[in-house]
């Protein structure tokens, strides 16, 4: 299966200030990037998985780190990139085979405590978590404290087959991945926010909703992956979706228990 979701590179100019880093943002809005990849140092950086025929907007920003805060220059001049729409080669259809696992009602959650900062990258999802339970939607409990990341993950068993429009909430930053099939290897960021928003508020920024057409299987498994980072205040993370048939102005529903299944970790990282 040949990916339709491609990648771009970007160059900018080097900050004359010892100890820059850089932060990419990008988004389909122009002057309103909501999505932000952190390049440290570089000044080249490739963003993949573009959905084709969507005009995408960047911006560079430097950042220095002083303590745990994060300073952001003001927003470089903004490129736009639209990725083109491939043209289809016939081939012989595939024979696909639903997964025989049930969805068991439930996700994997994974919690770091005393983790500083607001975005998920300072998440340390290389060592063992705080605390391991399981949850039965893909929204975590609110008001669970200060300073801590966390990590849902599992499985979506898709009930229909269709065109599925995903959508995230959270205070602090978020990002929400998707495998296209069961392999945490193959996900890739289809939602996310730089920001924080109320709870279950999924329409303040472009970027809590997933671009591009995600096209689902009835009956097969695909890996999911929820990243949340809570600097202090309040804290939640909500994950909602519209189904084939739904409208796609707003989430029908939070994806719920009965569609979701635990994270099995000898099936890779």
């Amino acid at each position: 299966m040949t990916s339709l979701f491609l990648a771009v590179t970007l160059a900018w100019d080097p900050s004359p200030t010892p100890g820059v880093q850089y932060h990419l943002y990008y988004g389909p809005i122009s002057g309103q990037q909501t999505i932000f990849e952190d390049a440290g140092t570089k000044t080249t950086w490739t963003v993949k998985d573009l959905p084709p025929g969507i005009p995408i907007y960047f911006v560079a920003r430097a950042y220095i780190e002083i303590g745990s805060q994060v300073v952001e220059s003001g927003p470089s001049n903004e490129v736009v990139y639209t990725q083109p729409v491939p043209t289809p080669t016939p081939t012989v259809a595939p024979t696909l085979t639903p997964s025989p696992t049930q969805s068991a009602g439930f996700v994997t959650r994974e919690v770091w405590r005393d983790v500083y900062g607001w975005w998920v990258g300072a998440i340390p999802v290389e060592k063992t978590p705080t605390s391991l339970s399981q949850i039965g939607a893909l929204e975590a409990p609110p008001n669970d404290g200060d300073e801590y990341g966390q990590r849902i993950r599992g499985y979506i068993t898709a009930p229909t087959t269709g065109n599925y429009t995903f959508w995230i909430a959270s205070d602090d930053h978020s990002e929400l991945w998707l495998s296209i099939d069961d392999q945490p290897a193959n996900k890739r960021r289809i939602a996310s926010l730089n920001d924080w928003v109320p709870f279950r508020e999924f329409h303040w920024h472009p970027g809590q909703k997933s671009l591009g057409i995600i096209s689902l299987t009835k009956g097969v498994r695909y890996y999911v992956e929820v990243l949340h980072k809570e600097a202090s205040g309040g804290d939640h993370v909500s994950v909602a979706w519209a189904k084939p048939g739904d409208q796609t102005n707003a989430p029908s529903e939070i994806v719920p228990g009965s569609v979701l299944s635990p994270f099995i970790s000898d099936r890779g990282p």
